[in-house]
């Protein structure tokens, strides 16, 4: 036969090997005479003698070795022997069906270039290790090569111990078709060959502490062996290509035992599937194990198989670890490493490549999910998780990090340049008293999607999971998605921390809560665009006396959007909410206060129902405050702010600050079909239904509550409401009613917006505006506060330099049995508006009540100052007779025209008359004044002497006196008079 021929001979043998049919064979176990080595056959039993023996190294050479079902092959070594190495040279398959023996502890090495097959009847009964091989050499540390195909009549033997492996230009398989191959404790079960095929079976170490060792090497590749406590490791450093390994139909890898124990892979491709297992128990104090697999190509583990690390005592649970270009996790295919008793730590699980998927395919349907665990029930820690690719997908896959005792849960790592979630996710919970770890995802872009999430709970003392997303691009989480954190005793649930350039929350959630002694935790994002879209929302609850955690997002840009993105409204609420909410079993255990929302932006957007919400709704816990901080604020189409109580708690502080201006303008249209969609919710759920359909900011009380209402405090640039927007404070409940303040630019309100303060039986609510500008109301738009029942109404202080109302729109501050409240206007000018005790379909400003007292309406017009115009009057009386001149007489040629002031009356409202009385009405401020002190009462001369008149005669008086006196003239009956030149006529 040609050589052809029998390569093609050799290839048809091998591959019927492979598929388990045994060929007969005349003598299994044969020398080849170059070693000295005997074999004595005893029915079905082959002793083998000999050999030659130099130092600890005992060296045999076979022809054939084969051992049929039922046939043994015994190794009639001398005790002090450490290794047995065996090389078959005749270049048929090694076939091993039964028994191979050997003698004391010595390690047994086995190598075939030709391949090896184990039946699954193959059994070890050897006290050291085993190494099986199709190397072509084993090398030694002096030089030696000990080879099966370069075999030497008399080879050049060494004392030295094993080096290494050689393999030939067309390594042959090892296949283990079932059998339960096994080495003693603290010992090492090594195969090493070209592809490597369980099928069934089991490799084990039995009672722990050693090592499995399996590599598939590629032509001419060389793996170092490296002497350590139990045996060997294999080391592959040096070989630059594999071939496959696969462990099928139930194989058991198993290396539990009293002491710590590994395994170690080397593959191009790796996979194991349809249901085996890997399995690693440390139930002693050591620690230090672990399973490692490193593959040039592929690892898969599927199909219902899985890899477990455990403890038992007081050492850790040996680690996982995959290192291979893409690795996948599928159809229910898991790594779990558990602490399960004692003070040891779950193993470390970590998985880097570039392609981690954990996933199923579409022909598997759940529960068949694909995940990675780590577990701990008492006071050990659980492991860190760590998965590091270019990129990740969990697509019906799960990562979950638990502590059920007192040690602590570890950090859970996915760190990629794109993280992908559908349909997947994981629990982190802290459920005794040990605390939750860390969960990051460190990525470019992350994005969930397919009823994705992770959640992170304390339902013991310890704190709970913080869950933290940094991507340097993209956030986005679509579908039904969420991230949770909660706390159900008396720990803390932990903090959820996004930080990204886009976050797009759309359809989805992230919440933090409480129901028990706990506080919930913080949520925080931070980016330059942050999008809620359709029921994508952060929620803040507490149910219990633990209080509600806070929310702060930080960005350039924020919106909230509750328009459809996919045709249907969403089930949920697009924005923002704090609650307190109810607990049905324990009403009155409710004590806890809401959490905060901190919103600060360049830009924000609230529109299509979308809201911002801070409510309490049960027990006596507070609601929380809303601060919201930005440059710009659009509130449209039904976007809300609200702050409310339902309960005996009182609302919290809504504090808003623009440093332009804000717009609250228009209705949701959809307002009836969006609150059907929430309608399946049951109540006190964290929906928070949106009052109504007009845009606007709310701090109310309702009904049912005996809370106070909200304050509601604006400040800024220009706030404009348009068609139909409203502000309101009101108390519908036996609280008071919140107080609106607001110090702006310019207040504009047009087409039937209101700003309003309404109180039932409480004390009313109170409106302030301090503008610097302008107020506006056009269009049948109202500013008012109204107390219903036997309430007073609140007051309205406004401060503005112009104040105008037209085409229907009122200042109104009424009341129905209390007093009405008081209007107080502080201007420089009103125009449009008029005070009346009643509206009318004018522009009004009215303070009235229809049973009790009216209120007062108090105007200060601050064009009136009462120190202008003044002059410093005389200190003495002045001759009136020197002040008065005779005017231009009527006679002769005198005349005096009087022009009147040209139709003009004396003030806006006072009808012209016909009696012209004459009124200066120059400013006397354009004409200069020669001098300054004129006025002064210093320069005022009143002369007290009298003047001298020529005596005409004397008298004298009653003291015998002569006095001089001048003569009276007798007065004219006609009176002379002067022209207008000064001449008598």
């Amino acid at each position: 036969m040609n050589i052809k021929g029998i390569a093609l001979l050799r290839g048809f043998i091998a591959g019927l090997i492979t598929l388990g049919i045994t060929l007969p064979v005349n003598s299994q176990v044969t020398s080849d005479n170059t070693t000295n080595t005997t074999v004595n056959i005893n029915g079905n039993n082959f002793n083998i003698l000999n050999g030659i023996e130099i130092g600890n190294n005992l060296f045999h050479s076979f022809k054939e070795f084969s051992i049929p079902q039922g046939s043994s092959a015994t190794f009639n070594n001398s005790t002090d022997v450490v290794n047995i190495i065996n090389r078959v040279t005749g270049g048929n398959i090694s076939n091993i069906d039964g028994l191979i023996k050997s003698q004391g502890n010595a390690n047994l090495f086995l190598i075939n270039p030709s391949g090896i097959v184990f039946g699954e009847n193959a059994k070890l009964d050897i006290g050291g290790s085993f190494l099986g091989s199709t190397a072509e050499s084993i090398l030694f540390e002096d030089g030696f090569n000990y080879s099966a195909i370069d075999s030497q009549a008399t080879p050049l033997l060494t004392v030295s111990v094993p080096l290494g492996l050689q393999m030939g230009s067309n390594p042959g398989v090892i296949n283990n078709q079932g059998a339960i191959l096994e080495v003693k404790s603290g010992n090492t079960l090594a195969l090493i060959g070209g592809d490597i095929n369980q099928t069934g079976g089991e490799l084990r170490v039995a009672g722990g502490g050693g090592r499995i060792e399996l590599a598939a090497l590629d032509d001419d590749s060389q793996i170092n062996l490296k002497p350590v406590t139990g045996g060997w490791e294999l080391d592959s450093s040096n070989s630059e290509s594999f071939q496959d390994i696969q462990l099928t139909q139930e194989t058991l890898v198993n290396v539990s035992g009293a002491a710590s124990a590994s395994i170690n892979i080397a593959a191009r491709n790796f996979t194991l599937s349809d249901n085996s297992k890997f399995q690693a128990d440390n139930r002693g104090e050591t620690s230090g194990g672990s399973i490692t697999i490193n593959a040039t190509s592929s690892i898969f583990v599927g199909e219902n198989s899985a890899i477990k690390t455990q403890t038992n005592g007081s050492g850790n649970a040996p680690d996982i670890l995959f290192y291979a270009p893409k690795i996948s996790l599928a159809n229910n295919g898991d790594l779990t490493s558990i602490a399960e008793s004692g003070s040891g730590n779950a193993g470390a699980i970590a998985l880097e490549g570039q392609e981690v998927n954990i996933l199923n395919y579409p022909e598997y349907e759940l529960p068949f999910i694909s995940d990675i665990v780590s577990l701990t029930f008492d006071r050990g820690d659980t492991s860190n998780i760590n998965i590091v690719a270019d990129s990740i997908l969990l697509d019906s896959g799960a990562v979950t990090n638990i502590t059920k005792g007192e040690g602590n849960a570890g950090t859970t790592n996915f760190k990629a340049k794109s993280i992908n979630i559908l349909a997947g996710g994981g629990n982190v919970t802290a459920q005794g008293s040990g605390n939750g770890g860390e969960l990051n995802f460190i990525a470019e872009t992350f994005y969930l999607d397919g009823d994705g999430g992770f959640s992170g709970s304390s339902s013991g003392s310890g704190r709970a999971t913080n869950i933290n997303i940094s991507a340097t691009r993209s956030i986005i989480m679509r579908g039904d998605t969420g991230f949770g954190t909660s706390a159900f005793s008396s720990g803390n649930a932990g903090n959820i921390n996004f930080k990204s350039d886009y976050i797009e929350i759309a359809d989805s959630e992230i919440n933090s809560r409480t129901e028990g002694l706990g506080n919930a935790g913080n949520i925080n994002l931070s980016g330059k665009t942050i999008k809620f879209l359709n029921g994508g929302h952060l929620n803040v609850t507490t149910k219990a006396s633990g209080n509600g955690g806070n929310i702060s997002i930080k960005a350039d840009t924020v919106e909230f959007n509750g328009e459809p993105t996919t045709g249907t409204f969403s089930d949920k609420n697009t924005g923002l909410i704090s609650s307190v909410l109810p607990d049905v079993e324990n009403p009155n255990a409710i004590t806890g206060n809401g959490g905060n929302i901190d919103l600060s932006a360049s830009s924000l957007v609230i529109r299509d129902g979308a809201l911002i919400s801070a409510s309490t709704s049960a027990g006596a816990g507070n609601g929380g405050n809303i601060n919201i901080d930005v440059n710009r604020l659009d509130i449209l189409n039904g976007g809300q702010v609200m702050n409310l109580t339902r309960s005996a708690g009182n609302a919290g502080i809504t504090t808003v600050n623009v440093g332009d201006g804000i717009l609250v303008s228009g209705s949701d249209e959809n307002h009836q079909e969006r609150q059907l969609a929430y309608a399946p919710a049951p109540a006190f759920t964290d929906i928070e239904y949106n009052i109504g359909p007009s845009s606007g900011i709310f701090a109310n009380s309702t009904e049912a509550a005996s809370g106070n209402g909200g304050n509601l405090k604006i400040t800024g640039g220009t706030l404009n409401l348009e068609d139909k927007a409203k502000i309101t404070v009101s108390s519908q409940g036996t609280g008071s009613a919140g107080s609106f303040s607001a110090t702006l630019n310019t207040l504009r309100l047009d087409e039937q917006a209101s700003l309003e303060a309404e109180s039932v039986a409480g004390s009313q609510g109170n409106l302030s505006f301090n503008l610097n500008q302008a107020l506006i109301l056009r269009r049948d738009s109202k500013i008012t506060t109204n107390a219903m029942g036997i309430a007073n109404g609140g007051n309205i202080t406004i401060n503005s330099p112009i104040i105008a109302g037209f085409e229907n729109s009122d200042i109104i501050a009424n009341a129905v049995e209390g007093n009405g409240g008081k209007i107080d206007i502080t201007t420089s000018g009103i125009f449009g508006l008029k005070f009346g005790d009643k509206l009318t379909q004018e522009s009004d400003i009215t303070a009235s009540s229809e049973f009790g007292m009216n209120g007062t309406v108090e105007i200060n017009n601050v064009n009136i100052y009462p120190s202008s115009g003044l002059v410093e009057l005389p200190s003495e009386i002045t001759d009136s007779s020197q002040q008065i001149s005779t005017g231009c007489s009527n006679q002769g040629n005198n005349s005096f025209i009087a022009t009147g002031r040209g139709g003009i009356p004396r003030n806006p409202s006072q009808y012209l008359y016909s009696n012209r009385t004459w009124l200066d009405i120059r400013n006397l401020s354009l004409f200069p004044r020669t001098n300054q002190n004129n006025n002064t009462a210093e320069n005022i001369q009143i002369s007290n002497k009298p003047a001298i008149v020529e005596a005409t005669g004397f008298i004298r008086n009653s003291k015998g006196e002569i006095e001089l006196v001048a003569a009276q003239n007798t007065p004219s009956r006609i009176k002379q008079v002067t022209d207008c030149s000064g001449k008598y006529t």
